[in-house]
């Protein structure tokens, strides 16, 4: 599922080692133009091809044994078109280490 829900549409989208942001949302850096009544860049923002930060994570949590491994903040950013998007949502966050958190419990329905 996650190979066909995530792995197989981000392939899509990668592009030189980077991913284009196709729906940043509110971006900061806008805010000057937007006061000198100016329409702002049209570019959207590239984050690093997380490949290779997910193959280290996933690498480093088979050799300890166990899946308390810190996600690292390039895989979310790289994977955040995917699905309904989050990209402004985790850019903005404050404590983005509490989202990465790896000892999160589900409430388990029997």
């Amino acid at each position: 599922m996650f190979v066909h829900d995530y792995l197989l549409p981000f392939q899509r989208q990668k592009k030189g080692g980077s991913v284009e942001i196709t729906a940043p949302g509110f971006r900061i850096e806008h805010v000057p133009y937007m006061l000198l009544v100016v329409k702002p860049p049209d570019t959207k923002p590239m984050v690093a091809d997380p490949t290779p930060y997910l193959n280290h994570m996933l690498y480093t949590a088979m050799q300890l044994g166990h899946a308390h491994v810190l996600v690292p903040y390039e895989v979310v950013f790289g994977f955040s078109n995917i699905g309904f998007g989050f990209y402004p949502t985790f850019r903005y966050w404050r404590d983005k280490a509490t989202l990465l958190f790896n000892d999160i419990e589900y409430p388990f329905i029997a």
